[in-house]
């Protein structure tokens, strides 16, 4: 007598286990990618101490969400232009300035990751935004000088 053979549902490899992404060093969680828009403004540059265009990252009004337009996010701005958003009677519409510095009501602060285009230099640039609107730039600083009180 030889020995019993399997069937071939016994000689199936198990099926994989799911695995859940890799998390970042350090981290319990995955890496979350965060919406952002960009606001170009022209400023003395604090590192090569030209006027330059700098580009902005912002994350105030910004959302994978959208409308019939499109996503809240991946889109460029200039001082003054009112930012894609929900409107006043949507009760999404108060989620505009989430992470922003509330200042003076109705205005907020935003300190936003820059890159000056003529040095290519990593720059703090602070926003002021009334509504979804970005009405000024408050200050130009390097990353390493980030001001204290905005968030990172």
């Amino acid at each position: 007598m030889g020995a019993p053979r399997s069937t071939e549902a016994e000689t199936e490899a198990e099926p994989e286990a799911e695995t859940e992404p890799e998390a970042e060093p350090g981290s319990e969680h995955p890496t979350a990618m965060a919406a952002y828009n960009l606001i170009v403004v022209r400023a003395p540059c604090p590192s090569c101490k030209r006027p330059s265009e700098i580009r902005c990252q912002t994350h105030v009004a910004s959302s994978f969400d959208g409308d019939e337009r499109g996503r809240f996010c991946a889109r460029t701005y200039t001082l003054g232009e009112t930012m894609a958003w929900w409107g006043p009677g949507d009760p999404r519409f108060e989620q505009w300035c989430d992470g922003a510095l509330p200042t003076t009501p109705p205005l907020y602060e935003e300190a936003c990751y820059s890159t000056c285009a003529s040095c290519q230099a990593d720059l703090c640039v602070v926003i002021e935004f009334r509504n979804v609107v970005p009405t000024r730039v408050v200050g130009v600083t390097t990353e390493q000088n980030w001001p204290a009180g905005h968030l990172r």
